[in-house]
């Protein structure tokens, strides 16, 4: 039973690279079989935190560091673990915290068991509409423009953090436009890879009609055999068929593919994307 007697206490404080080791100390390490002991790390998601510090995205919430009544560390490793990665590339990082002291043992029970918010769940709060695809298509363009390729971990899995969502949004507006063109291919492309395939065609070549492109994926109508449009279109509809599924970075990748040899006036009858390629960029003019 909880009363104002054993209530936590939670104070405010800014964390350097020092404080987060001594705090880790305070950690019982993950043992099987020993009741009591946090979970194991995982070192992506300390990177992406440690990532977020140095942008300066990371902010104060009543999310920080835990201790028990014994004064173990129950919550906040990967946090404490970011801040000492963080350091490692700007030394005497401070990031602010509110830490808590006094948790009960059964606090760990109740401690991120929640639904996790995704990306669309920030654009909501934003007032986007259409945030599933939305998102979607931002963390494509986005590592399209920023994340070197790399097919054990492909761009579909990427996270980015809400204010660098916003951020990018914000400095590429007609991302949200992207949105309507995914509707008319939806039975042939994902929305995500097709909506950031018009984004960075009419990008990188407004001197061609990517629309009409589209629409001859779309219908595939009066185009002739090796048409790289009408290939593409033949390889997704029989992929679906089958039951295959691509990634969609690959996706993306196969669009791009079929595009440039549309606007470089090659034919095209077999498109693949393989797993030992560079991903592929739009073609400049």
């Amino acid at each position: 039973m909880i009363t104002k007697k054993n209530l936590p206490t939670s104070e405010f404080m800014e964390i350097d690279a020092d404080l987060a080791r001594a705090m880790l100390a305070k950690e019982k390490t993950p043992e099987a079989g020993v009741s009591g002991t946090n979970r194991k790390h995982g070192i992506r998601t300390v990177r992406e935190y440690a990532q977020a510090m140095l942008r300066g995205e990371w902010e104060l919430t009543h999310q920080g560091i835990g201790f028990n009544k014994k004064g173990d560390l129950c919550d906040g490793g990967h946090r404490l673990r970011a801040i000492v990665l963080a350091d490692e590339t700007e030394p005497g990082i401070k990031v602010p915290f509110m830490v808590t002291h006094g948790l009960s043992d059964r606090a760990m029970l109740a401690m991120d068991v929640g639904r996790r918010r995704v990306p669309a769940d920030f654009l909501r709060m934003l007032g986007k509409t259409n945030t599933s695809s939305l998102g979607g298509i931002i963390r494509l363009v986005y590592c399209y423009d920023n994340v070197p390729w790399a097919h054990t971990e492909t761009w579909g899995r990427h996270r980015i953090t809400p204010r660098l969502q916003e951020d990018f949004l914000l400095a590429n507006p007609r991302l949200e436009e992207a949105v309507e063109y995914t509707f008319p291919l939806k039975r042939i492309f994902k929305n995500s890879p097709l909506g950031a395939f018009w984004f960075l065609a009419t990008r990188e070549r407004p001197d061609v009609n990517v629309v009409q492109f589209l629409e001859d994926l779309r219908t595939g109508e009066l185009l002739e055999r090796g048409d790289p449009a009408l290939t593409l279109r033949e390889l997704m509809l029989n992929s679906r068929a089958a039951l295959r599924r691509f990634e969609p970075s690959e996706e993306l990748a196969l669009l791009i593919k079929a595009f440039n040899k549309r606007i470089a006036g090659e034919e095209s009858r077999v498109l693949a994307f393989r797993s030992n390629e560079a991903f592929p960029r739009i073609l400049e003019k």
